[in-house]
């Protein structure tokens, strides 16, 4: 089963996923609003508080 880390701030965003056990975790650099239109809300470019 997958398992997640999110650290968000007002004006950042990152995380891990873990997909499999033993795997390297997979880097979370940018989360997406699913709206009206499509924007890209977050990402690592950001500065991190």
């Amino acid at each position: 089963m997958p398992h997640g880390l999110l650290v968000l701030s007002d004006t950042g965003a990152t995380g891990l996923l873990w997909l499999e056990p033993g795997k390297p975790s997979v880097s979370i650099d940018r989360f997406i609003r699913i709206d009206q239109p499509i924007v890209e809300q977050w990402g690592a470019k950001y500065e991190l508080a």
